[in-house]
This record gives C-alpha cells, sequence and structure tokens, in this order.
C-alpha cells in the first residue's frame, strides 16, 4: 500500500474515532489535537526531552495523532475517556499509546497510529 493510501485511510480511522467519541458523555471535556505531523528536527527535540523513544515515529508520515482532552483550556491528563477511545482504535485496526510506557515513566495515552497490518484485520474480522 503506497503512503498515499495509508494516510488517507488514517484520515478516515481519525474521523471514525471522533464519530465515536461524539457519542460518549465527555460533560464539559473537550479534544484538542496536539500533534500531528512532525519534522525529523521536532521529532528529534522530542527525543532529547525524553518526550519519545525514537526518531522513527509515525508522526514524520502524517500516520499518527496525539489527542488530549482538555477542561476550561486546561490539559486532563488522567481520564477513563482515553482508555475508551484506545480501546475503540484497536478495535478498528490502530495502534494505541496506552499500551506503553514513554521514557519518563508516563502511559502514551494521547497518541493514535496507523498500523497496516492491525487495519487489514481489523477488516478481516468486520466483513467476516
Amino acid at each position: 500500500m503506497r503512503l498515499s493510501e495509508k494516510q488517507s485511510d488514517f484520515l478516515w480511522m481519525v474521523h471514525d474515532l471522533w464519530s465515536y467519541v461524539k457519542q460518549i458523555d465527555t460533560g464539559k471535556l473537550y479534544l484538542k489535537v496536539t500533534s500531528w505531523t512532525r519534522t525529523p528536527i521536532e521529532q528529534k527535540l522530542l527525543l532529547e526531552n525524553g518526550a519519545t523513544k525514537t526518531l522513527n515515529s509515525n508522526h514524520l508520515s502524517g500516520l499518527a495523532i496525539d489527542l488530549q482532552w482538555m477542561d476550561s483550556g486546561q490539559p486532563v491528563n488522567d481520564s477513563p475517556l482515553y482508555l475508551k477511545m484506545g480501546e475503540y482504535w484497536e478495535s478498528i485496526g490502530g495502534r494505541w499509546g496506552g499500551r506503553w510506557q514513554m521514557p519518563n515513566g508516563d502511559w502514551d495515552v494521547y497518541h493514535f497510529e496507523y498500523n497496516e497490518k492491525r487495519r487489514r484485520d481489523a477488516r478481516k474480522d468486520q466483513n467476516g
């Protein structure tokens, strides 16, 4: 699959996630995109600051997005909504960062990325 096809499929996955979130009672919380595509320089700075484990991120090719819940303009770092989103994301074939720890010990619950094999498998499961 070409990169442009993966990016298109990823956008549909993000759309599906957003539609799923709209069905959840989030109270006064709202979602903010905190990172989508990054340059290699941005990725290197994140690595140097301990905010990532790799220079080879899916953000570099537009196949990852970071989403953060906000409350009155303030980030919400601990919410069960991340798990709901992560489980939904995985059910449609994505890879969720909430399954791995960052170098600083935090779980990367904000990270949602494309995984071609998981996506293909999820589609097979859904279509029987």
